[in-house]
């Protein structure tokens, strides 16, 4: 599976995890109805959890407002990003077990067998990770190669 991504928003991410740095940035990742594995904008998300030097919590509002935005346009939350300060672009631990908390995995779907874009569940099911400069896709998956949830996906950088 190819994920399809802007050489500017690649760039954004770079810059975001940049500021934020030593803490962890996070947001959100939307694309369209009809081309549900291409970027087609990044959102920029408060990180409120109480130690974002080490993890990330995507403010509980913007997940609501992204809810009833997924109900109400075109626009389809795939996923979400935030960046790793150590530098590694694999998840962690933590992100494995904090899967279920990021939003109910009840309403995503399981993106497991997914042959193509359409097989792609709603909210969450994409995840990129930065980290020392680069950044690495993933899709959260039932027995995953990454602590049995997640697996790589390949980023298709299109110069824009």
């Amino acid at each position: 599976m190819i994920l399809s991504l802007s050489s500017h928003d690649y760039n954004q991410l770079l810059i975001w995890a940049k500021q934020a740095h030593p803490q962890e940035c996070c947001g959100l990742i939307w694309a369209k109805k009809n081309e549900m594995m291409h970027v087609d904008k990044l959102e920029l998300t408060k990180n409120i959890a109480n130690n974002p030097l080490k993890y990330f919590e995507i403010d509980p509002k913007s997940l609501f407002d992204a809810n009833r935005k997924n109900r109400s346009s075109d626009d389809v939350l795939i996923g979400i990003f935030h960046s790793h300060p150590n530098g590694l672009t694999t998840p962690s631990y933590q992100d494995a077990m904090a899967v279920g908390d990021v939003w109910d995995a009840s309403d995503v779907g399981d993106a497991s067998d997914a042959s193509d874009a359409s097989d792609v569940g709603v909210m969450g099911d994409i995840w990129i990770i930065i980290g020392n400069g680069a950044l690495q896709a993933w899709m959260r998956v039932e027995n995953g190669e990454i602590f049995g949830k997640f697996n790589p996906i390949i980023i298709n950088i299109i110069n824009k």
